[in-house]
This record gives structure tokens, sequence and C-alpha cells, in this order.
């Protein structure tokens, strides 16, 4: 029975620290540059507000700028040949 549960408890724990190690989607990355550079510029208050506010709209900007180049070299490609090419070219 002992056996059990500790494999049990090892089996748990490593899928909780697989969840745990999964890369940051585009967005989590853009908050936590945002409010890194915001911090490095010691910004408080309403300046730091307005700053995260145009630093998102920047990333958003930026990151359907890279969707849209993506889709346009996708052409041509169907299937799993166009998953597999637009995750390596989302992730660049």
């Amino acid at each position: 029975m002992k056996k059990i549960v500790l494999a049990l408890a090892i089996t748990v724990i490593g899928v909780a620290a697989q969840a745990q190690i999964r890369e940051a989607t585009p967005q989590q990355q853009l908050v936590t540059t945002c409010n890194a550079e915001a911090k490095n510029r010691e910004l408080k208050g309403e300046d730091k507000k307005k700053y995260l506010s145009t630093c998102f709209s920047d990333g958003r900007k930026r990151q359907q700028e890279v969707i849209m180049t993506c889709n346009a070299r996708a052409r041509g490609k169907g299937g799993d040949e166009r998953k597999k090419f637009m995750a390596a070219c989302l992730q660049n």
C-alpha cells in the first residue's frame, strides 16, 4: 500500500512540475517585459499605468505584425505542414 501511495505522490509531483515548466504565452511574455521595463524606469502610480498601457498596445501591434507575416509566408501550405510552420514561425 505504501508503494502505491508513494508512486501516486511521485506522479502527481511530476505532473505539477511539468505544468509549471510550460513556456509563457506571448501575452504573458509581453506583460513580463513591460513590467520589467516599468520597474527599470522606476515608474509608479499614474506614470506606470500610462507606460504599461502604451507598452501593451505597442506589443499587441508587434504581435499582429508577426502573425500577418507568418500567415503570408505560410500560403500554399496545408494541414500539419502549416501547423508546424506556424508554430515555428510564431516562436521566433
